[in-house]
């Protein structure tokens, strides 16, 4: 079975051509608050998402060590876990991952997830979003990952 991650404003949804033409067992885990499953009371960050799939992965409903496929910051999530308890996972395929991060370049990236800026520019994007994680949940999400970008630990080590 494939375990798949997807990225910071993803859900389970958008997987689904994937596994359907892939045709091999595989689940998506949806983090927190994304894909219009509960969130958390706490900011969100790589552990947060890291702790989540290590306890689905201890709860039994996925082949030991799994198997991950994780997108963009998904792939992040996998490495985190990985490099705790890399008893739970046996390979990680990552496409999207940024692994070199600057503040100056989270910040940059942290411009574009603005929901008021998307509705008026993006309005198709920002209509995909509230489908994606709900109408009152995706402007959260955008938010909440804004955040996650701002505080995250950086690749570089002059920063």
């Amino acid at each position: 079975m494939i375990t798949i991650l997807h990225g910071a404003l993803g859900s389970a949804h958008q997987f689904e051509p994937l596994r359907s033409t892939l045709g091999l067992p595989s689940q998506v885990i949806t983090f927190h608050g994304h894909g219009g499953t509960a969130d958390v009371d706490q900011p969100w960050d790589i552990e947060l998402f890291s702790r989540q799939l290590e306890l689905e992965l201890e709860s039994g409903a996925h082949q030991q060590p799994a198997q991950i496929f994780g997108y963009s910051m998904g792939g992040y999530v996998a490495i985190d876990c990985a490099l705790r308890r890399p008893d739970l996972i046996g390979r990680i395929v990552t496409l999207g991952t940024k692994l070199h991060w600057t503040q100056e370049g989270a910040e940059h990236e942290t411009l574009k997830l603005n929901p008021d800026v998307i509705e008026s520019k993006v309005p198709a994007f920002a209509a995909d979003l509230a489908r994606r994680h709900g109408e009152s949940a995706w402007k959260t999400v955008l938010h909440k990952t804004a955040d996650l970008m701002r505080t995250r630990r950086t690749t570089d080590p002059n920063s």
